[in-house]
C-alpha cells in the first residue's frame, strides 16, 4: 500500500511507541498482585506435639549436684570431700547409676571461672554423659517460694 503525500516535508513518517498504555496495564498487574499475594498464604502448616500425660519429676534425692563452695570445699550431694577424694568418688557413683549420668556443677558466684570449667572437666573425665550449671541457689526438697 502506498501513500501520497502532497507536502514532501510529510514524507518523512516517524515510528515511535507510546508507553503510556504499557505503563497503565503493568501498573493494573501490580496491584492485582499486590492484592492476591496476601490471600494465597492463609495458614502456615504446623505439626505440634500432642498432649502426653507428664509423670511428675523426680526429687531431688535422685539428682547428682557436685557444689564448690567459695572456701574451695567440694561437696556431692551434701558429701564433703577433698579434690583427691572426688574424681575416684564420683566415678564410683556415676558407675552405679547406670545410664543416668548427668551431674548438676553448682559453684560459689566468688570462684573464678577457671575453677568451675576444671571442675567440670572433672565431671566428664570421671564418666559424666552431660554436665549442667546450677545458676539458682538450690532450696531444699519440698520448699517452694
Amino acid at each position: 500500500m502506498e501513500f501520497e503525500f502532497q507536502d514532501e516535508s510529510l514524507h518523512q513518517m516517524r515510528a515511535t511507541i507510546n508507553v503510556t498504555p504499557l505503563i497503565d496495564v503493568l501498573l493494573v498487574l501490580l496491584v492485582i498482585f499486590m492484592m492476591v499475594t496476601p490471600l494465597l498464604t492463609k495458614a502456615m502448616s504446623s505439626d505440634l506435639p500432642q498432649r502426653v500425660e507428664s509423670t511428675p519429676s523426680r526429687s531431688g534425692h535422685d539428682q547428682l549436684v557436685l557444689s564448690m563452695t567459695a572456701d574451695g570445699s567440694y561437696l556431692l550431694n551434701q558429701e564433703r570431700l577433698t579434690l583427691g577424694q572426688l574424681s575416684s568418688r564420683l566415678r564410683e557413683v556415676l558407675s552405679a547409676r547406670g545410664g543416668r549420668r548427668l551431674v548438676f556443677v553448682n559453684a560459689a558466684d566468688s570462684l573464678p571461672y577457671g575453677s568451675v570449667v576444671q571442675l567440670m572437666d572433672l565431671c566428664r573425665s570421671a564418666g559424666a554423659g552431660h554436665v549442667g550449671l546450677v545458676l539458682e541457689p538450690l532450696r531444699p526438697p519440698g520448699h517452694n517460694e
